[in-house]
């Protein structure tokens, strides 16, 4: 299995912490 890349990375903290805590909770430092 390939190792995703800082895209896919970023994307997928993005909506975890997003999902967890709700857009406006999460800046951007945090991703």
């Amino acid at each position: 299995m390939k190792k995703p890349n800082a895209r896919e990375r970023i994307l997928e903290t993005a909506a975890r912490l997003f999902q967890e805590r709700g857009f406006s909770e999460v800046g951007i430092n945090e991703i």
